[in-house]
């Protein structure tokens, strides 16, 4: 239902659902171009906040490969098992390597999910939404 509130919001990009698919909804991310809503998912959020809808940029702040424990190979002891085990370039997580990654976490906006919302909370969400993207389009 959420999907069909936000069909035609111009920036805003719900996730697919195919006609087979079954989502099951944990949290419900949006991609959202800076291009057509200034200041991008960022700039949503505070829009939604002042609503009193919580939601936030980013899912993740950086990926797993980004952590510590891959970018300095932390292992118990020294042995740096299982990162000795691979290719050098295997273990090069070098953001420059993952541009798509990146650019993906800085353009999703992520909503909380709730399996007690009803037909009226969604609508609310759909409404919020529009009215924050700053009325770039929208089916209502």
């Amino acid at each position: 239902l959420l999907t069909e509130e936000l069909d035609g919001v111009s920036g805003v990009t719900p996730p697919l659902v195919r006609d087979d698919d079954v989502a099951t909804w944990w949290k419900y991310a949006l991609l959202v171009d800076p291009d057509v809503i200034p200041g991008g998912p960022a700039a949503l959020a505070a829009e939604l906040r002042l609503g009193g809808i919580a939601s936030a940029p980013r899912y993740i702040q950086k990926p797993a490969f980004a952590c510590r424990v891959f970018t300095e190979q932390r292992t118990f002891g020294q042995s740096r098992w299982p990162f000795t085990l691979a290719r050098s370039d295997a273990v090069d997580y070098s953001p420059d390597r993952f541009p798509g990654t990146f650019a993906f976490l800085d353009a999703v906006l992520v909503l909380p999910w709730n399996e007690r919302y009803e037909a009226r909370h969604v609508e609310m969400l759909g409404d919020a939404i529009r009215a924050a993207a700053g009325g770039h389009g929208g089916n209502r």
